[in-house]
């Protein structure tokens, strides 16, 4: 309520501690009136009114037109058990907003009620926009009507919408309001030293001069959290953004860090900082991970750690629902990993620590133990790392094509590296191979323009690779890259990418008397390009060369563009052609098809049949320009789209992935990131080097994901290898990743959203390929493949492979095995769409289980 012309006398009350509840969280399921939740829920003042809940929404009771002081019986309901330090919010539910009354929402904190007393703190925002909005802090001090104000913010900046969170936090004695994570008020009082969390609302209709009912408003959802000291390190996932304004934020916190991987692989985990005091000189450290009941060892040095920055986006993406999006802008979005290691943080805020596992090579599998240390001074809070290490290795080799095109025209700008500094370009460029090879980068593009053509004395061209080489070398010596991109030959006509013209480039040639001159590409290609098949070959590096024609053609240029591809076919046959295309009739001009996603998802067909024909398939992203709520890379979007992008080339058995932009930075890629909102770089510029980023290091994270299904795939084909010809024909050693993959890719529009289904998604990958070498070894496939709709009374065909001698049941149905283990059946699934197979053996049992869907509606 505004109470502003009621301001009373402080009167104090003196209250002891009650138990010790940490957290509690709901959504107002059930109805009920009063609000009681099963008793959690107390109102013991019989001067005031209590919350009901009625469609999803807990919501007050008051009539709203008493006058004197009987017009503050606000409806209140609160919580037991919370420490002294406590925060909690709430989602308001407005249906009906009305500036004629005043309608307010309320989170109250250290309240205690009793008949004819109630103390605390109320915080709480009325519920319009505009100039009448308001925030604020009322300290209630016993009787009814009788309270403190303590703060009062007034303005459009101060009004609850249908939707937003409102929270408040009291530590000590400093209490601060929240609204959608941005701080709105904060005070200091140190009246009251206990009491619990709750919620409330006020209805004032002014005697009459307006109405509303308290149906209109409530909460649809509440969570409180007890705190327990001046600093707190908490668990995240490592697929979230934690926002340093708590936006967001979780109920409950993880009270320890549980992550697993194979040996070889690098893992992340991400942990929190919760200050609930001023803290300076805040730092993070990471003991050596030990093995549980074993001598392994992952040395402290290969945990890295770093403090999560953030990216300031002014306007969200455009072509993007709100809810795809991780936040509304403009608000600063974590994604830098920064090089700091210290940090100070104000009461009440956060900051993210992102570290990243390095698990060596021959690391005995099993689980390993460290604690994760906070410190600032004298001030300490320490989290449990937990990591399991499967006894599977990650192959070094790749096995999904990646390609980030970077520009070395960033090395002065950003590095401040001048041009005349040879040593330091091809220092700084090893920085680059490195990163990007760390990343599971492999593909690499190097520009044609590094190679000099010279006109002899006889009027032939003569052409000087040394420069081209002297690039390429630098990323071959990385020992972890598997292709190499040229730049392009061609480009689009007058009026850019809308021409209908794609037109050969000229080229720069120097002629015998030191001048430069340009030759047209009509006549320059039919020389150049023979000499440069020559000396790949020459090198070694041929059949790993990927040769680019114009980058995008479309419907409208696409024969244009046909004609110059098909020069380069003609000149230089074994030249594989790859391009980022935006049409499907490309035909047999094209090797490597790559459209952009939205393309392929529209045009899959046509897409599909090309790669049928033989074109490898692979996709791009461009954030701004893709259509729909695809997966996509700007900082906006949820962290967990690019970690799934490798899970959708598996799942349509893309080859590759292409992102244009690893360094295309702004001036000020931090706090100006423009229109690209951060999808044109994934790392961040330092001067002798490049700072990670969130959807990097998530980046690398999805493809060792792919990779992990390809495990799955390649031990499976190791046992068809052994089996008879009739027994093999029926087995595809890619579908059981397919299926596993479709529950977190179910097609190209959707996705989950939540990392708790992609790492189950992960871990049964890994547990079904260990699976495979026990016994009874069993190869299981139906058709449809699994998660597929089935219609009611339609039965699944089950066939694969078991070790011969293996007892096998589907669904109680015998299914007999044949001497060389072919096993073939149909199958009603059961009630539940689930088909059962068990499978027994002298060695072992094994329960295997298929779901499947019904149709939707």
């Amino acid at each position: 309520m505004d109470r502003l012309p009621l301001l009373l006398t402080l009167a104090c009350a003196g209250l002891c501690t009650t138990g010790f509840s940490q957290t509690y969280a709901t959504r107002f399921q059930a109805v009920e009136n009063p609000l009681s939740e099963h008793g959690r829920w107390l109102n013991a003042g019989v001067d005031w009114t209590h919350l009901r809940v009625t469609n999803g929404v807990a919501c007050g009771t008051q009539t709203g037109t008493n006058s004197g002081r009987d017009r503050f019986d606000d409806s209140y309901a609160h919580l037991a058990g919370f420490p002294p330090d406590q925060e909690a919010w709430g989602r308001a539910s407005i249906a009906k907003p009305n500036p004629a009354c005043h309608q307010e929402l309320e989170i109250l904190l250290r309240w205690t009620s009793s008949p004819h007393r109630t103390t605390g703190y109320e915080c709480f925002a009325r519920c319009v926009t505009g100039e009448s909005a308001y925030v604020q802090i009322v300290r209630w001090d016993g009787p009814l009507g009788k309270f403190t104000y303590l703060a009062d913010r007034r303005g459009a900046d101060y009004g609850l919408q249908n939707g937003d969170v409102l929270k408040a936090s009291i530590v000590g004695n400093v209490i601060t309001v929240f609204i959608n994570g941005v701080e709105k008020a904060r005070v200091t009082d140190a009246t009251f030293k206990t009491g619990n969390p709750g919620i409330g609302e006020f209805l004032g209709c002014d005697q009459g001069n307006g109405f509303a009912s308290n149906a209109d408003f409530g909460f649809s959802s509440f969570a409180a959290r007890g705190i327990g000291g001046p600093l707190e390190c908490v668990g995240a996932s490592d697929l979230v953004r934690v926002f340093e304004d708590g936006y967001g934020s979780p109920a409950v916190w993880p009270t320890t860090l549980d992550v697993f991987g194979l040996r070889h692989e690098t893992v992340s985990a991400q942990c929190v900082l919760l200050a609930h005091a001023d803290l300076d000189r805040l730092t993070l450290s990471v003991g050596p991970l030990r093995q549980e009941g074993g001598t392994g060892l992952i040395p402290a040095e290969n945990v890295r750690w770093n403090f999560v920055g953030g990216i300031f986006i002014e306007k969200n993406s455009p072509n993007r629902r709100p809810s795809s999006l991780s936040r509304a802008a403009p608000a600063w979005f974590p994604d830098v990993l920064t090089e700091d290691r210290q940090c100070a943080l104000r009461t009440g805020a956060r900051r993210a620590a992102y570290l990243t596992i390095k698990i060596p090579p021959g690391t005995p599998a099993g689980e390993y133990q460290a604690r994760v240390t906070a410190r600032a001074g004298d001030v300490s809070a320490t989290l449990p790392l937990n990591l399991r290490v499967y006894p599977l290795d990650l192959p070094e080799e790749r096995h999904l094509m990646v390609t980030e095109w970077f520009s070395t025209s960033e090395f002065r700008r950003h590095h401040h590296l001048e041009p005349s500094d040879r040593a330091g370009f091809f220092r700084l460029l090893k920085v680059y191979a490195r990163n990007m090879a760390d990343h599971r980068q492999n593909v690499f593009r190097v520009s044609l323009g590094l190679i000099e053509a010279r006109r002899g004395d006889d009027g032939k061209l003569q052409f000087d690779f040394a420069r081209f080489d002297e690039f390429a070398q630098v990323f071959w010596d990385t020992g972890r890259m598997d292709l190499l991109e040229t730049g392009f030959v061609a480009r689009f006509g007058d009026g850019g990418w809308s021409s209908r013209e794609i037109v050969l480039d000229s080229f720069p040639v120097t002629e015998p008397d030191g001048r430069r001159t340009s030759m047209a590409g009509a006549e320059f290609l039919p020389r150049f390009l023979p000499a440069l098949v020559a000396h790949l070959r020459a090198k070694g590096w041929l059949a790993k060369t990927l040769f680019h024609i114009c980058d995008e053609p479309s419907d409208h240029n696409v024969m244009a563009w046909r004609q110059a591809s098909e020069l380069v076919r003609r000149r230089a046959p074994e030249l594989r052609r790859i391009d980022a295309i935006e049409t499907p009739h490309c035909l047999n001009d094209l090797e490597i098809w790559v459209p952009k996603l939205d393309h392929l998802a529209t045009w899959y067909g046509a897409y599909h049949e090309a790669q049928r024909r033989g074109a490898e398939l692979w996709f791009y992203t461009v954030g701004i320009y893709q259509g729909g709520d695809l997966l996509n890379k700007t900082v906006d979007v949820p962290l967990l789209e690019t970690r799934l992008m490798p899970w959708l080339n598996y799942r349509f058995h893309l080859r590759g992935y292409l992102h244009w932009g690893f360094n295309a930075w702004t001036d000020d890629p931090l706090r100006a990131p423009g229109p690209h909102r951060g999808d044109g770089w994934h790392v961040y510029p330092k001067s002798d080097g490049l700072l990670d980023s969130l959807r990097w290091e998530q980046m690398r994270n999805g493809i060792e994901d792919y990779e992990c299904l390809w495990l799955l795939e390649n031990q499976t084909a190791q046992i068809q290898a052994t089996l008879a010809p009739r027994v093999a024909a029926l087995i595809n050693p890619r579908q059981r990743g397919v299926e596993i993959a479709s529950q977190v890719v179910a097609d190209f529009q959707e996705h989950t959203r939540r990392p708790d289904v992609l790492y189950a998604a992960r871990r049964q990958v890994v547990e079904e390929t260990l699976a495979l070498g026990s016994a009874p070894r069993v190869l299981l496939q139906t058709i449809p493949l699994e998660h597929s709709p089935v219609a009611r009374g339609c039965v699944i065909e089950v066939h694969g492979w078991a070790e011969p001698g293996t007892v096998m049941t589907a669904n109680d149905q015998p299914v007999p095995v044949a001497a060389d283990g072919l096993f073939l059946a149909q199958i009603a699934p059961a009630a539940d769409g689930r088909i059962v197979v068990e499978a027994r053996r002298e060695r072992g049992a094994k329960r295997l289980v298929r779901q499947f869907a019904e149709p939707t509606p």
